[in-house]
């Protein structure tokens, strides 16, 4: 799960990246003419079968980071679809050819900034980062606060993509059941978890 999100905003940074420099080396050479209906066509087309599989996309689990990459894949082959319509559009009626690489740029942009959250999150993840929501002080003072611990070590946080783990070493005071204090504080965890 979360390593088809990492690699699939990856592969969307680097088509973009082709996408610039395209888009750029076409403005430099001056924007060639081309043919604006079946661009149009095609356009519409792929726009309405990404906002339809994005729509059913979207109705699924959205915690999943595999998922959200998905939907941020389609998301940005829709709106290419919205900028190919628009420099059919503008190419066709107003003759306005270096629209299209205008637009190209301005999607490139678009996508980069709706893949940055999957990629940044899916890096957390791949990392063992202790989740952003969940301060690991915060959990670990929950579980010093508990009635017979002595001391912890080896407290670790860290997520899944769709769920946050911990794990922990606790030493508990002399006298005290190990079972109980260990069913206390999966309670704790569960609770900050």
């Amino acid at each position: 799960e979360v390593l088809g999100a990492f690699v699939n905003a990856l592969l969307l940074g680097g088509a973009c990246v082709l996408l610039a420099s395209q888009a750029i080396g076409r403005l430099v050479s001056g924007a060639s003419e081309f043919h604006a209906q079946p661009v149009l066509i095609v356009g519409i087309l792929g726009l309405l079968i990404n906002l339809g599989s994005a729509w059913m996309l979207a109705r699924s689990d959205r915690d999943n980071l595999n998922v959200r990459g998905a939907l941020a894949h389609m998301l940005a082959d829709a709106l290419g679809s919205v900028g190919a319509i628009l420099a059919a559009v503008l190419g066709g009626v107003f003759d306005l050819h270096a629209a299209d690489p205008i637009l190209s740029l301005a999607i490139c942009v678009m996508i980069l900034l709706g893949t940055w959250g999957v990629l940044r999150d899916s890096t957390r993840v791949l990392l063992d980062f202790v989740p952003e929501d969940l301060p690991q002080e915060r959990v670990e003072a929950a579980l010093r606060g508990l009635p017979g611990v002595r001391a912890i070590h080896e407290l670790h946080l860290w997520s899944t993509g769709s769920q946050t783990m911990l794990t922990a070493h606790l030493v508990p005071e002399p006298g005290v059941d190990p079972c109980e204090l260990l069913a206390r504080a999966e309670q704790i965890g569960r609770a900050h978890v």
